[in-house]
């Protein structure tokens, strides 16, 4: 499968959700989890 490919196939598959979570974590280690709300649209993530 090209990078290309598997591009399309991750946002195909990302398309069906609503939000991702981004996790971030502070100096003491402890993870914050924030929701990120994002569309697909055209080969994008807006």
């Amino acid at each position: 499968m090209s990078e290309e490919q598997a591009a399309m196939a991750t946002l195909v598959h990302l398309a069906q959700f609503r939000y991702l979570a981004v996790e971030t974590f502070r100096r003491n280690g402890v993870g914050v989890v924030t929701p990120v709300w994002f569309v697909a649209q055209d080969g994008r993530l807006y």
